[in-house]
């Protein structure tokens, strides 16, 4: 299983797993909310800085 998830042994942990959104991250993470997009706010920053910078080109 994964580290620091024993009490959730039951639980298929693979639905909690989500691919980070953010440009040139693409790194696998635990998703506690269902509109999480981003592993941390690092990425969040950098996808709505691309975001931002893709309107206004």
């Amino acid at each position: 299983m994964f580290p620091g998830r024993e009490g959730d042994a039951d639980r298929d942990d693979r639905h909690d797993l989500a691919l980070c959104d953010a440009p040139g991250c693409g790194q696998l993470f635990f998703q506690r909310r269902t509109n999480q997009a981003w592993c941390g706010p690092g990425c969040g920053n950098r996808a709505r800085v691309a975001r931002h910078h893709q309107g206004h080109s």
